[in-house]
């Protein structure tokens, strides 16, 4: 690897290897597996490179490759015959008081284990949206989707979010005052 390519592949790994990560370990739920398949993303982007056309931006374009590595993780047979532990990936407010915080994060939790259940079709519009903030348009661009899907697929993961979380969310603000 020649200078030039190495000093590209350190910069892209800089700029969204974070990102990255969190948008795997959000597919696989597991901090080991996250950072494997994180660089085996950043090693297919390099291999890649000379083939990206500047038809969407190189974030979008690395993203993309990110969750086809993650989703054929998860059809591996190796996949198949583990399971994975739930781990807390949101970031909790840590204003109020402690009790306040505990709270929130046991909500969190709980949230995301919800999340985490729902199909991959649905997970995935759920954390790009709210997680990474990405518009409709973004979405469609990287999952492959007519915007038309994606906002379909958001409105029915929201509902299938709501009605799972429905009567637990009424228990919690009762107990909690939330």
């Amino acid at each position: 690897m020649d200078e030039v390519n190495k000093s590209i592949l350190v910069d892209l790994m800089k700029k969204h290897g974070s990102d990255i990560k969190r948008i795997i370990y959000s597919y696989v739920n597991d901090e080991k597996i996250a950072e494997d398949l994180t660089q085996d993303t950043f090693v297919k982007v390099f291999k890649h490179l000379d083939t990206f056309n500047d038809q969407s931006n190189i974030h979008t374009w690395i993203v993309r490759i990110a969750i086809n590595t993650a989703k054929d993780y998860l059809k591996s047979a190796f996949y198949r015959k583990i399971t994975f532990g739930l781990g807390n990936k949101e970031e909790v407010d840590k204003k109020g008081t402690p009790e306040t915080f505990v709270v929130k994060k046991a909500w969190n939790e709980k949230l995301l284990e919800h999340v985490l259940a729902l199909p991959i079709k649905y997970k995935e519009v759920l954390i790009l949206f709210y997680y990474k903030d990405l518009t409709v348009a973004e979405m469609s661009d990287i999952l492959n989707k007519s915007p038309h899907t994606i906002k379909t697929r958001l409105r029915r993961a929201k509902d299938r979010l709501k009605k799972q979380m429905g009567e637990e969310e009424q228990e919690w603000r009762k107990i909690y005052q939330i």
